[in-house]
């Protein structure tokens, strides 16, 4: 009996220790390993990102065995874990998915391109605000708004790049506009970039996609990935703490990556969006906080990106 209740005193305290989790997500098929994997605990607001040989270190320091871990990948079905423990080895395999793309109808007529974004011809580049941005997994993403309604299909995607390791992997994404936020993915697959100028616009071909501008416009999105050649450890983020009874500001170090990517702070176009992994969409604002300490007075602050679509007139 005693055995028994000694056992019983002990499962709450095992199900809500630290879960941290190694190991590798693979191809249900080919049974390779699948680069930038998304893991998220939305309950958590955390999540971590699978490196470029698919290996990953996912801790929670609260989690319990029942809660929920999302796995996604672009070109892939997400997939959710709920039975989580300790341990090193764990190999997740995804299954790929199959998109089925918009059929483009060519009409006869002048073949017209268009650029839509954040049209601006220069940006600012502030390193130590762009280096919390460029963590593993976080997305920005901007509408291409499609106003006049127009049809036609996405040419080419710009995003303007700056000097800090301009030359790192990145993803792009397109999504398609649902309800003001970025839903769907209209690619069927992982699309990893690499800019070839610093300090300049950089323009992107996919018009090999085929794919068809939505009536309500779409979102061109930048996901930062953890390809452990461009990593860097910054110190520049302080954390506010309790310190006997006094406030003080310790450094809380984290790792990120490139592309720098310029900004324009308080714009007038106002459509950029971030997601950070466990979290949901949301409009991204920058610049001087008013004296009443209201963040959401605060202006906008756009990514320089665009798109250029190709229309019939």
């Amino acid at each position: 009996m005693k055995s028994i209740l000694f056992s019983f005193l002990l499962l709450p305290c095992f199900g809500f220790a630290q879960i941290k989790i190694e190991g590798k997500i693979i191809d249900a098929t080919t049974k390779q390993p699948i680069p930038y994997v998304n893991l998220e605990s939305f309950k958590y607001k955390t999540g971590t990102q699978s490196n470029q040989d698919g290996v990953f270190v996912f801790e929670l320091p609260q989690g319990k065995i029942s809660d929920t871990l999302k796995i996604s990948c672009v070109g892939y079905k997400a997939k959710y874990i709920t039975n989580l423990s300790t341990g090193v080895g764990a190999i997740y395999e995804l299954l790929p998915a199959s998109i089925t793309l918009s059929e483009v109808v060519i009409k006869k007529g002048k073949v017209v391109l268009k650029e839509v974004g954040v049209l601006e011809k220069t940006g600012s580049n502030f390193n130590p605000f762009n280096e919390r941005l460029r963590r593993s997994g976080v997305q920005t993403a901007v509408l291409m708004k499609n106003e006049e309604k127009t049809t036609g299909v996405v040419k080419s995607v710009h995003f303007f790049v700056g000097r800090h390791k301009y030359d790192a992997p990145f993803r792009v994404r397109l999504y398609d506009n649902e309800k003001g936020l970025p839903g769907s993915d209209l690619l069927g697959k992982s699309l990893e970039l690499v800019a070839t100028k610093k300090n300049a616009w950089n323009e992107f071909d996919i018009s090999e996609y085929q794919i068809k501008i939505p009536e309500k416009g779409f979102y061109v999105a930048i996901e930062w990935l953890a390809n452990e050649k461009y990593a860097s450890v910054s110190n520049t983020f302080r954390e506010v703490v309790d310190v006997n009874g006094k406030k003080k500001k310790i450094p809380r170090p984290f790792t990120y990556y490139g592309p720098e990517i310029a900004h324009r702070i308080d714009s007038s176009y106002g459509l950029t969006y971030r997601k950070f992994l466990g979290t949901d969409w949301f409009l991204h604002r920058a610049g001087v906080v008013p004296k009443d300490g209201d963040r959401s007075k605060t202006g906008f602050a756009d990514i320089l990106t665009k798109a250029t679509i190709e229309i019939i007139e």
